[in-house]
C-alpha cells in the first residue's frame, strides 16, 4: 500500500502514542471498519418504499378519514 507522506506521518504519530507499529494501527483501523454493519443503498430504499406504501392505510386507521387530521407526506427530490 502506498501512503502519502502526510498519511505515513499521521499513522506513525498514532503508533507512537499507542506504543505500537504503523502496521498494527492499520490493522486496527481495518478491523474497526470491518466490524461496522453494511447497509446498502438498495436495502435502505426498499425499506423506505415499504414504509411509504403503507402510509395511506396507516393514515386512514389513525385519523379515520377526518379531513382536518392527517400527516402530510414528506416530499423528496427524485433520484
Amino acid at each position: 500500500m502506498y501512503l502519502t507522506a502526510e498519511q505515513a506521518e499521521h499513522l506513525d504519530a498514532r503508533a507512537a502514542v499507542d506504543g505500537t507499529t504503523r502496521s498494527a494501527v492499520l490493522r486496527g483501523i481495518i478491523d474497526d471498519a470491518a466490524a461496522q454493519p453494511v447497509v446498502l443503498d438498495a436495502e435502505i430504499r426498499r425499506a423506505l418504499t415499504e414504509l411509504a406504501d403503507g402510509y395511506p392505510a396507516v393514515s386512514r386507521r389513525l385519523f379515520g378519514g377526518d379531513p382536518q387530521l392527517g400527516i402530510d407526506p414528506v416530499e423528496t427530490e427524485p433520484g
